[in-house]
């Protein structure tokens, strides 16, 4: 039982990937590692990758709701 008067900052995730993707992130966090002579681990990749996913859809959606608008100071020109 959580007794803390304050929320949750962050929540475990657990999902399965393929071997093959794994091992992919496991190369690219090694050479992150390397590159820049901090730790990178595959968490720091998928948490980078989910936040950069969600930063396209709200984009795109941002995007569809401008096309939607009647107010010409809301299309975007070009």
């Amino acid at each position: 039982m959580d007794l803390s008067p304050y929320p949750p900052t962050h929540h475990l995730m657990r999902v399965r990937v393929r071997t093959r993707i794994f091992d992919q992130l496991r190369d690219i966090a090694q050479k992150e590692s390397t590159l820049t002579g901090d730790h990178t681990s595959i968490s720091d990749l998928v948490r980078a990758a989910l936040s950069d996913w969600i930063r396209v859809y709200e984009s795109t959606e941002l995007l569809y709701q401008l096309q939607l608008s009647e107010d010409e100071k809301k299309i975007p020109v070009g």
